[in-house]
């Protein structure tokens, strides 16, 4: 550059960074703005004697003006940069600054790498560009991946057991199209990490492992925060990582385009694509040589001249199927051809411009179809010309984008053939990479997620000027190239191209200086030192930053990642496939893709359950059973789980016009409420299966439980039809006919002819016991003979659906079938192998008649809580009598029947056994035998605590238990009634004489309580059991009173369940005082030891032993307290005190955590022998030793569906030995004394 000119262009644009560098207001960027486009145009416009220094120094006051006026501010913020890295880098040989990273660019220019976020944090690929460590992580966080990902991701372990690489795929993801890809990037990734990394991997080091995915875009999850992305394209920056990236903090190597903003999903690291691209690598370490990809580049006839080249943006390319799919969420945007190709040849044959009746939906088409669109404007743009051109000889179109074949549904694309006829051709001819080169200009039309490198590199090589289609992905190439220095881009939407193009054509020395620009990347690249630069940065280093953040697990990790995987996740984490990474294919396949999911027919994929009955039916109760069995399903034909939804808000929308929003600024949602559209509208029964049902490969269950009625009359949340006064002065029958009734809470035959269609409708018919039906809702519609009358009502109107329902009207398969209660209650049941069967029935009825495969669900019945009330006590003789009645008029009408429900447990009418016997004792009086219990001393009553408790619940109804609390030994105020009597002492009174009591109450049975040495034998009944005393009838204990109370005051608060044993928050709690048995101190020492044990627990060990929980002055937990842990703890610590039976053990079963005893020294030489023989039988956990609980509790956990089984078993033997102990307990009171 000439001395002079050279001095005042450096000066120019160091006043245009320095006035850059201080704007304060718009007013003054304005300013600089206008000086910019003032002065440098007028610099460059057909200044002939610039060398290229000289325009590489003034193209940027050039761009900027024109960045101005096509309002992309963006290009601004890095116009400084832009700047400095022009005037080093134009024209020399040394290529090195141009063709870093993007990163390292800017480093080299002295400004820092731009921050993630508002808290300075950057992207994994920032780091490892900066030289920087990545934050650490262990194998649960790479396994953790799994959750934010739908597909096409898995885990790469190095397991040096066996000194392989295994790749390990979720079965809660889809077989995606791309694992094809992700299975050539693991074969790929174990290579170069044996063979970078010979040190690392081998027998004699750790475990290593770290997620990897492939694919055209990071198959993540749907997220509004990804859609946002999508859709915003990159035209606003967005600065804060999704909410979901937090899930995990392992680093994921992608093997193919990441998201453009790598700061939305920080921790994804862009990798070279799979197969031939990262094969490249792989032959440079064997034998530092380029590749063909690289070598064969076609850099066109250097003789041609920019002149030379065809002034037209061109493309050729295929309409995959695939892209109507991406990005996430995006609809399908080429439907809908058929409709608008009809309005388009009768417009023409008019004369009209044809392109009119694609505008309206321009915004709707994919990228490729968008350029379709502008061909074809530009084909139409030059026949008009053509006909003004007084010589014919016409204009060439300015865009050349069109499809060389249809990849899918050629039949239906065939119809654009019609447009080829009048001059529109959306099909071109195939050209080749030496035709393509004739070209002056080129755009990546790579899909609406980005191009591939080697389109890339292909367009950087020829002649031409490549525009690059802004996307929201990029592969890792896209950050070596340079807006404005290698390509010129265009906006997502296309609407800037035809401004760019017309720029580039008034500016042919600009725009060929880029064009030459990007050539000489592609050759650089391409070269030995171009590529041996990408090999260390985009291969060695992000390899190396990986390995270093990654934590094995310990110094035994060889054995340990198996299991600490299936501690998590179980047996969702499944192997495809082992490599050594000695060589690239050697490699073998552990499954196939059929071990995973595919994709469906909508119906197929989509079911709707509906559990219907009437209010009262036990809807609650229910819904654990069949949560549990259907989150069991896995496809058979994908191995995949169902996916399913208990409260679906999209199907209660569409039933009822209920829709949830959430609090401002609360975690809840509440419910709205909108009566339009209808049931049955087809806008919105499409948008409710399309919500609740997409087509990504799982099968999904929507369950709906909603009674009949429901809610009640001024309920907010209420139904299009809302629950009505008038109904409490009508008959049943009136209520039946009554229109409003029969379209609360929904029209169900409306419901089922609108979504029949579209999804598998299930019904599951609920039949109780009619008075435990009214009972439970015994105060509602003013009390228990209106809401009979009601409830009688809606019987009707369900049954009238039911028996005109009863085959699906699309297959023909059974529509409804009949599931009562009473065949699941234990009470119903003389042991617990036969509630067990008939359960077991059920269960296998329920899955046949929803076709799920899995059939089997041992502890299904974890969360049942099975009622301990009695209808006929709380309704009272009067109503009971009236509710006959009602159920004398259903007579044949509910529960329906159907010929196919063949099983035992499907013939149930409105009463159980038990009920007819209630109603049996209101015509004759009651045959229960009042049986009178004088109980003395007040230090007895929590002894005692059974006749407060369990007797009731587990009683056979015989007796009538009449409980009289006396003083302690007051035996001198003798008040004995008639009949059977039970006279109770307390052991631990020594002024309380066995004699005396004898003498006042001569004809009463005796049972003495809190013996708990077993000392004394004179009395008939005891309370801790003994071998030595078998001829003294045996009570337990039961729970104490005030945990019993809170256990059912817990119970009672609304969505309480009893939660599996495999979901509680605590495995186990530790609850006890050391003072009354050395044992306990045993145990106690054994918890202090337990450092480095990842077991949650609640412990709380006193030292002395206190009597009252509830008073506030001591350290004991209250009665409440204690029972909600033991119902939030997998098992029970309970270790012996003065006798090892214990009301601990009673209390845990009751809140279905599972007692764990120690029948140690201490226990086999107690005095009262075999005290707990009742329960070595049980399924309770048994130790030796207490040195054994530890790794006995982490054994049954690594097992979460068997532990579930034992709790649900343990819940049906209690159920067993209680009812047996009570029933020998009455028929001992009831005895001859």
């Amino acid at each position: 550059m000439h001395g002079p000119r050279r001095t005042a262009l450096i000066i120019l644009s160091l006043c245009l960074i320095i006035v850059l560098d201080s704007l304060l207001s718009p007013n003054f960027q304005t300013s600089v703005h206008e000086f910019v486009k003032e002065n440098g145009n007028n610099i460059l416009v057909d200044d002939a004697s610039l060398t290229d220094d000289e325009r590489a120094v003034l193209l940027g006051s050039e761009i900027e003006s024109l960045i101005k006026e096509l309002e992309l501010e963006a290009y601004t913020n890095n116009l400084r940069n832009r700047l400095e890295l022009m005037e080093e880098g134009f024209g020399g040989d040394d290529y090195d600054l141009n063709y870093l990273t993007a990163q390292q660019r800017y480093a080299s220019a002295g400004v820092d790498t731009p921050p993630l976020n508002n808290d300075g944090k950057r992207t994994y690929h920032n780091l490892i560009d900066s030289k920087m460590p990545l934050p650490p992580y262990d194998l649960k966080g790479a396994v953790d991946s799994t959750i934010i990902y739908n597909g096409a991701l898995a885990i790469l372990v190095y397991d040096p057991a066996n000194d392989k690489f295994i790749l390990s795929h979720s079965r809660r993801h889809p077989w995606h199209a791309e694992n094809g890809e992700l299975l050539k990037a693991f074969k790929s990734v174990s290579y170069l990490l044996r063979h970078l990394f010979p040190d690392r991997f081998n027998v004699h080091n750790k475990e290593f492992a770290m997620p990897i995915s492939a694919g055209m875009f990071p198959h993540v999850k749907s997220t509004d925060c990804v859609k946002q992305a999508f859709q915003a394209g990159l035209e606003q920056q967005q600065q804060h990582p999704c909410v979901e990236s937090h899930f995990t903090s392992s680093p994921i190597l992608h093997f193919g385009n990441v998201f453009s903003y790598e700061s939305i999903y920080p921790n994804i690291v862009p990798m070279p694509k799979s197969g031939s691209h990262i094969g490249c690598f792989q032959q440079w370490i064997e034998s530092q040589t380029i590749c063909d990809e690289l070598q064969h580049l076609v850099y066109g006839d250097e003789g041609l001249n920019w002149d030379d080249l065809s002034p037209e943006v061109f493309w050729r390319g295929e309409d995959f199927g695939y892209m109507a799919n991406v990005p996430p969420g995006q609809k399908q945007t080429t439907s809908g051809l058929r409709s608008r190709l009809n309005k388009v040849i009768p417009m023409w044959e008019k004369d009209k411009d044809v392109p009119l009746a694609f505008q309206e939906e321009y915004s709707t088409l994919l990228s490729r179809w968008r350029g379709v669109l502008l061909t074809l404007e530009s084909f139409a743009d030059r026949k008009r010309k053509w006909r003004k051109e007084t010589k014919g000889t016409g204009t060439i179109p300015w865009c050349n984008i069109r499809f060389n074949r249809y990849e899918q549904e050629a039949g239906y694309y065939k119809q654009w053939e019609q447009l080829k006829k009048i001059g529109m051709p959306v099909i071109g001819d195939r050209v080749d990479q030496e035709g393509l080169s004739k070209y002056r200009y080129h755009i990546d039309l790579g899909s609406d997620v980005g191009s591939s490198w080697v389109l890339h590199l292909q367009q950087l090589a020829k002649p031409g000027l490549l525009f690059h289609h802004v996307s929201p992905t990029k592969d890792y190439l896209r950050d070596y190239m340079e807006p404005w220095v290698h390509y010129i881009p265009v906006a997502p939407q296309l609407n800037d191209l035809k401004a760019k193009f017309d720029w580039a054509e008034s500016h042919p020395v600009e725009a060929k200086m880029i064009a030459d620009r990007g050539t000489d990347l592609a050759k650089y690249l391409a070269s030995s030192d171009g590529f041996e630069r990408m090999f260390q940065d985009d291969i060695v280093e992000p390899l190396r930053k990986v390995i270093e953040a990654y934590q094995p697990l310990s110094k035994e990790g060889q054995q340990n990642w198996r299991r600490e995987i299936n501690k998590v996740y179980a047996d969702s984490i499944l192997p495809v496939m082992k490599c050594s990474g000695r060589r690239a294919d050697d490699c073998e396949q552990v499954v196939g893709e059929k071990a995973f999911p595919s994709t469906k027919l909508k119906r197929e994929n989509c079911q709707i359950i509906y559990i219907i009955g009437v209010e009262g039916s036990n809807h609650h109760g229910l819904l654990p059973i069949i949560e549990s069995l259907a989150k069991k399903q896995i496809d058979p034909d994908t191995g995949l789980e169902y996916d399913i939804d208990m409260v679906s808000e999209d199907l209660k929308s569409g039933l009822f016009g209920w829709y949830s929003y959430s609090l401002q600024m609360g975690k809840h949602s509440k419910w709205r409420f909108d009566r339009d559209p209808g049931v049955h509208d087809p806008a919105l029964v499409q948008s409710v299966i399309s919500s609740m049902c997409p087509n990504d490969g799982k099968r999904h269950v929507a369950i709906e439980w909603a009674s009949f009625p429901s809610g009640y009359a001024d309920d907010k949340r209420s139904y299009r039809v809302k629950r009505q006064k008038d109904w409490l002065q009508m008959t049943p029958e009136e209520i039946a006919n009554d229109a409003l009734a029969s379209v609360h809470p929904v029209d169900l035959n409306a419901f089922y002819d609108a979504y029949a269609p579209h999804a598998e409708i299930k019904f599951v018919v609920l039949n109780r016991d009619y008075t435990e039906t009214i009972a439970s809702h015994k105060d509602w519609d003013t009390g228990p003979t209106t809401h009979s009358t009601i409830i009688s009502g809606f019987m009707i109107i369900l049954s009238r659906f039911l028996t005109s329902h009863l085959v699906d009207s699309i297959t023909g398969t059974k529509l409804w079938s009949l599931f009562c209660l009473e065949s699941i209650f234990a009470k119903n049941y003389q042991s617990a192998s036969e509630v067990n069967e008939a359960r077991r029935r059920v269960i296998f009825e329920l899955a046949f008649f929803l076709d799920w495969p899995i059939k089997e669900c041992p502890d299904c019945f974890s969360h049942w809580h099975e009622s301990t009330k009695v209808p006929a006590q709380l309704l009272g003789p009067d109503n009971m009598k009236i509710l006959y009645e009602h159920m004398s008029a259903l007579d044949g009408i509910w529960p329906p029947k159907r010929s196919d429900d063949i099983l035992p447990e499907q013939q149930c009418g409105l009463l159980t056994k038990s009920t007819t016997q209630a109603l049996d004792d209101l015509e004759h009086p009651s045959s229960a035998t009042p049986v009178t219990i004088y109980s003395f001393g007040k230090h007895g009553k929590k002894a005692q605590s059974i006749f407060h408790t369990a007797v009731h619940r587990f009683g056979t109804g015989r007796v009538d238990y009449i409980l009289e609390e006396k003083s302690d030994c007051d035996y001198t105020t003798a008040n004995q009634q008639d009949g059977p009597c039970l006279a109770i002492n307390y052991f631990a009174n020594p002024k309380c004489f066995y004699d005396d009591m004898i003498r006042q109450y001569p004809t009463c049975k005796t049972m003495l309580t809190n013996d708990e040495n077993c000392d004394d034998n004179r009395y008939d009944a005891r309370g801790y059991y003994s071998s030595n005393m078998i001829d003294m009838t045996y009570l337990p204990l039961g729970p104490r009173k005030d945990s019993w109370d809170a256990y059912h005051m817990l119970m009672n608060q609304n969505g309480s369940v009893i939660a599996a044993s495999s979901q509680r928050k605590y495995t186990f709690n530790a609850i006890f005082t050391k003072s009354t048995h050395a044992g306990r101190s045993i145990l106690a020492d054994v918890l202090q030891q337990m450092d480095g044990i990842s077991l949650s627990s609640f412990e709380l060990i006193t030292d002395t032993w206190q009597p009252d929980p509830n008073n506030n002055s001591n350290d004991l937990l209250d009665s409440k307290s204690y029972m909600k842990v033991l119902l939030e703890s997998t098992f029970t610590l309970a270790p012996a005190g003065h006798n090892p039976e214990c009301f601990r053990l009673y209390e845990a079963v009751e809140a279905g955590s599972i007692p764990v005893i120690s029948l140690d020294k201490d226990y086999r030489q107690h005095k009262c022998k075999d005290s707990l023989s009742h329960w070595l039988d049980s399924p309770i956990v048994i130790v030796e030793s207490w040195n054994e609980v530890i790794p006995t509790m982490q054994k049954l956990l690594e097992e979460p569906e068997a532990l579930d089984k034992r709790q649900a078993d343990l819940r049906v033997w209690y159920e067993q030995f209680m009812r047996s102990a009570v029933h020998d307990f009455e028929s001992f009171l009831l005895s001859e004394k």
